[in-house]
């Protein structure tokens, strides 16, 4: 049952980071402090790609679309101990990577979401724990976050202000990520108000694997795997 509690984990736990073709942001958020989230890991091909969960040693969960199919390649790595990209941390190669059997990725304008779009790394030289370096904690079994309570998600992209009219200088608002791990509190939503915004909410929620949703913005939701 390692799919249905590791996708609960991005609930509180994984970082989201985008690729190119899926816009999942981190806005209106600050930088992460050490200590706060010692499991994230930076998945790199080989500079940065997307952000992952370090479950234990030798385990990482990520998103499928993060997995490159030439995953094999030499320079596909993760990288821990680090809330900055353009630091040093303790790297480790990846022995295998797998990605859901049944992740789709719908392309379609008005479908930015990928359906069980979740992938687990193996990894050959083990990132042990140390004062920067953790393993995330995962929820019970059953788990359902209560709707109004708030969640914390984190991630390298993409945190732009618009405060002042003024882009904040470090960030990008076309998806360049910034260089250090970011962080913002949203709340639970109910499933019903996100399905008034976004009909297709609707038909992923009648999937194995139900949707919590989250949002700081009353006109979007962020859908994340349960």
């Amino acid at each position: 049952m390692l799919h249905k509690v590791a996708i609960r984990l991005a609930i509180a736990l994984a970082g989201i980071s985008a690729a190119a073709s899926i816009d999942k942001r981190i806005i209106g958020g600050q930088d992460a402090q050490e200590g706060d989230f010692p499991f994230i890991v930076s998945i790199r091909t080989p500079g940065h790609a997307c952000g992952g969960s370090l479950l234990d040693s030798t385990t990482v969960l990520t998103a499928a679309h993060c997995i490159p199919s030439d995953w094999q390649r030499k320079n596909f790595h993760v990288r821990a101990g680090t809330l900055d990209l353009k630091k040093p941390g303790v790297d480790a190669k990846v022995a295998s990577a797998k990605v859901h059997p049944d992740y789709k990725y719908r392309g379609k304008e008005g479908e930015p979401y990928a359906v069980n779009d979740i992938g687990i790394i193996k990894l050959s030289t083990p990132l042990k724990e140390s004062e920067k370096i953790g393993y995330a904690k995962l929820p019970a079994d059953g788990f359902d976050p209560m709707v109004n309570s708030t969640a914390v998600v984190a991630g390298w992209y993409v945190l732009f202000s618009l405060a002042r009219g003024v882009q904040d200088v470090r960030l990008n608002r076309l998806g360049d990520s910034v260089e250090k791990l970011a962080k913002v509190v949203i709340p639970v939503r109910e499933r019903e108000d996100c399905y008034k915004i976004d009909e297709t909410a609707r038909a992923r929620d009648t999937l194995p694997f139900r949707h919590r949703f989250l949002s700081r913005d009353p006109t979007a939701c962020i859908a994340l795997d349960l």
